[in-house]
């Protein structure tokens, strides 16, 4: 893990693609490359683990005053109460599973000058990264949900997920049915369910201005929680 980015199969964050070498990757299209002997020295270097919640903790929790705004000159600007993150957990409620951020005061709309704003919560079950996403543009709500540690990885473009803005709570909640995030683990993966463990939590908001996007606050997760 590298802080919000956790590495998983495949492409991501933390270890990214490289460079590719042009001339090797055209020969080795053509077939002209002798297959390199495998490594033999494969033993792990370690793993990532969190500890379990404290009883009434979250698995993430994030100050106050540091949501920047979007950076768009040299002009600081200041916190966005609507963006700025305080907390991110998640729980299975009858056979949703429903994914939480609260911030520090959830507007109407998006932020002044702006004509979005988005709200993504990742997490790790099983050692597969995934994401949700409650966001609001020209004031239309949507939600999404997918794999990777944020709204940057790959969406699985499911119809079934919601996305509920409460203004009182200062929350936005993504429910996700547990069969449709199912669907999406790993083959032998045991299936998601009340006593599962999540852990590896991030979260991190987005503000859209034009054509302009960019993040706003982002926090990590400390400990694991069991549905």
């Amino acid at each position: 893990t590298n802080g919000l980015n956790v590495a998983a199969p495949g492409w991501d964050y933390t270890t990214g693609l490289g460079v590719p070498d042009v001339k090797q990757l055209t020969k080795a299209i053509a077939g002209q490359l002798t297959a390199v002997n495998p490594s033999t020295n494969t033993t792990p270097q370690g793993s990532f683990t969190q500890p379990a919640c404290a009883s009434g903790d979250l698995p993430l929790n994030d100050p106050a005053g540091d949501a920047t705004g979007l950076v768009i000159s040299g002009t600081p600007r200041p916190s966005v109460d609507d963006l700025d993150i305080r907390s991110a957990t998640a729980a299975v409620n009858g056979s949703d599973l429903v994914v939480t951020m609260k911030v520090e005061k959830l507007s109407s709309m998006p932020p002044p000058g702006s004509n979005g704003d988005a709200f993504d919560v990742g997490f790790s079950y099983e050692g597969q990264s995934f994401w949700v996403e409650g966001s609001r543009l020209l004031t239309a709500e949507s939600a999404d949900f997918g794999s990777g540690s944020d709204s940057r990885g790959t969406s699985f473009g499911a119809s079934d997920v919601k996305a509920a803005f409460d203004l009182k709570a200062s929350t936005v909640s993504v429910t996700v049915p547990v069969a449709t995030f199912n669907k999406h683990t790993a083959a032998g993966t045991p299936p998601l369910a009340a006593g599962s463990t999540l852990s590896g939590f991030s979260a991190i908001t987005w503000q859209t201005e034009g054509a302009l996007n960019g993040g706003v606050d982002q926090g990590a997760g400390t400990c694991s929680i069991t549905l």
